[in-house]
This record gives C-alpha cells, sequence and structure tokens, in this order.
C-alpha cells in the first residue's frame, strides 16, 4: 500500500519536466503497482503457495505492465489502445492469480480498487495527454477516500483480532478450571471476533472441546469440523473429534479420528492413549496395549496411560504386570493427577 504512494506524486512533479522525465517516472510507478501486488501475496491466510503455472502467470502480467513505459524509454510511442491493452492484460493475469488464491487481504480492497485508475493515469502520462495532469490530480484525490477506508478496516481488525486473542485466554482458563459453560461463551466471543478470518480456527477447536465436556457431542463434531476446514492438522481438534464421537458411542470413526491427531502429530501422547480405549473399548486389547506403550514410551510420567495399561494387562490375565503398572501409577499420585484421558484445548 505504502510502496503506491509516491507513484502519484512522482508523475505529477514529471509531467512539468519533459518527455524522458515522464517516461522514466511512469516507469517507477508501474513497478511500484507491481511490487505492492507480490507484497501483499505472502500477507494471505493460509500463507500462500503459487505452483508453477500461477507463478508464470504472475511473472507474466508483471512484465506486461512493465512494457509501455520500457517502450516509451526506448523511443517508442504506443497508441492508446495498445497502451490500454498491455496493461489491462497485465493487470488481468495478476488479478487472476490473486483471485483464485485469495491473496489480497480484504483490508486492502478499497485502496487496491484505485490501482486501475493509477494505471491510467501512468498510461495518460506516457502518451502526453493533455489531461495527463488532470487525471493525476482526480486519482490522488479520489484515492483519499479508498485509503481512509483501509486505515479504519485495518484498525477495525486490530480491535477484532485483541479481543480475539483475550477471548481465546479466558476461555482456555475457564476450561482448565472445569467451567465448560462459560468457556462456551468466551469461545464464541472469539468467533464472532475472528469472523472469516483463519485465526478463528482454535476458537472453533476450543468450542468443540466445550461443547463435548457438557456432552452436546453432535454440536462439537459440527465446531471441531470448522476448526479443520482452517487447519486440518490440528491435532487437539481430531483428538477433540475422536472423544466426541466416542461419547456418541462411534468408535470406529473415533479410531479414525485419532489416527488423524497421530499423523497430524506422532508424538502425540494423549492421541495414542485414547487411541488405546478406543480398542479397549472394542476388546482389543492387545492392540490398545501396544497403543498405551507408544504413549508411556513419548512420557514416561503420564498416570493415565500407565492405569489403562494397567485394566488393559488385567483383561488379558496379566496380573503381576498389571499390579507393576498399579504400582508406577501410585508412585505418580503425589503429583495432581493426570487428567489427559478427557477432552482438552
Amino acid at each position: 500500500m505504502y510502496a503506491t504512494l509516491p507513484a502519484g506524486p512522482a508523475l505529477a512533479a514529471a509531467i512539468a519536466l519533459g518527455s524522458a522525465a515522464v517516461a522514466w517516472a511512469v516507469a517507477a510507478g508501474l513497478a511500484a503497482l507491481v511490487a505492492v501486488g507480490f507484497t501483499l501475496l505472502p500477507m494471505a491466510e493460509p500463507r500462500l503457495r503459487l505452483g508453477g503455472a500461477a507463478t508464470i502467470a504472475a511473472v507474466a502480467g508483471g512484465v506486461l505492465l512493465g512494457t509501455p513505459p520500457m517502450l516509451v524509454l526506448l523511443g517508442v510511442t504506443p497508441t492508446l489502445p495498445v497502451v490500454a491493452a498491455i496493461a489491462m492484460t497485465g493487470a488481468g493475469a495478476l488479478i487472476a492469480v490473486g483471485a483464485r488464491h485469495r491473496a489480497v487481504p480484504g483490508t486492502f480492497v478499497p485502496w487496491c480498487a484505485t490501482l486501475p485508475a493509477l494505471l491510467a493515469s501512468a498510461g495518460a502520462a506516457a502518451l502526453g495527454a493533455p489531461v495527463a495532469a488532470l487525471t493525476i490530480a482526480v486519482t490522488l484525490g479520489a484515492a483519499a477516500g479508498p485509503l481512509s477506508l483501509t486505515a479504519v478496516l485495518l484498525a477495525r481488525v486490530r480491535v477484532s483480532r485483541r479481543t480475539l486473542l483475550r477471548s481465546l485466554e479466558r476461555g482456555r482458563r475457564d476450561f482448565a478450571a472445569h467451567d465448560a459453560e462459560r468457556s462456551l461463551e468466551e469461545f464464541d466471543r472469539a468467533i464472532a471476533a475472528a469472523g472469516a478470518a483463519a485465526e478463528g480456527g482454535p476458537a472453533w477447536s476450543g468450542r468443540g472441546a466445550a461443547l463435548a465436556a457438557i456432552g452436546r457431542f453432535e454440536d462439537a463434531i459440527a465446531s471441531l469440523d470448522a476448526a479443520l476446514a482452517v487447519n486440518p492438522n490440528d491435532e487437539v481438534a481430531w483428538l477433540n473429534r475422536g472423544n466426541a464421537l466416542t461419547g456418541l458411542g462411534r468408535l470406529a470413526d473415533a479410531l479414525q479420528s485419532y489416527n488423524a491427531a497421530i499423523r497430524a502429530n506422532p508424538r502425540y501422547e494423549v492421541a495414542w492413549n485414547n487411541k488405546g480405549n478406543t480398542l479397549a473399548r472394542l476388546g482389543q486389547f492387545e492392540e490398545a496395549l501396544a497403543c498405551y506403550n507408544r504413549a508411556l514410551t513419548i512420557d514416561a510420567g503420564y498416570t493415565a496411560a500407565w492405569v489403562n495399561k494397567g485394566l488393559a494387562l488385567t483383561r488379558l490375565g496379566r496380573f503381576e504386570e498389571a499390579a507393576q503398572c498399579a504400582e508406577r501409577a501410585l508412585r505418580l499420585t503425589s503429583a495432581p493427577f493426570d487428567d489427559r484421558t478427557t477432552v482438552i484445548i
């Protein structure tokens, strides 16, 4: 956004300095417009990966936008239809790339809407049109409104982000204090503050955890699916989804969610433990035992996993080993009991 600001005044000043200065100013102005487009691309959420075809289209668009002033610098004076066709093709390529990848944050749309007018001013200056100075002046005046709106939107985003982070923190604190109802209210506030932004993913995940904690499993799954639509690799959301499915008795589906959590983070001991619990409910005690062992390999101080391992060994008739697990769990209970078998954020 700031890169475009010097373009207009430079063009206006160059009008009075002769054709060569105009050509150089136009080249600088168009370069600034292309630069701001590429500067906005990394600001997308989630992070943008263009790919080969889109990268070629973006580079081609930038080259086309720079062609009219370069022709002027080379002593070739293109006609206005030629300048318009080249500029529109180049701008269209960049817009197509941005639209497909949703590359431009919404707060910058008002300012970006002024870029075609700046391009028109540059073309008029390159051709030495008598209205060039007036066009640039009008363009700069018209840009003040969208620029002000962009500033307002940016301020609003900053306030919303602050509200989002505060509500997330309060929601997590209330959940840790086993006040799921209150945490649900805070997560709802966080979701409202986030709007359609990708930052709302953790709020949806927390909301799902709170809903599962109060037994609203169907609603919990819907919220967790929303979180996973933002971040498919959110292992905590997958874990909580598995817990909600377990609450509904859908054990096979719960296993799939725990497996997804483990794929996202193979060292997620809670997912291994909860997968073991689900396998134990299905009567697959040997497989459950393997999961508990994986959890304890990751965290040997995981009390609940020792308890669950002992129960699985008991069901397998391996009572001496089960007693050893019980003794290990008792030694660990000098610390506050570890309830990681349940929903966490």
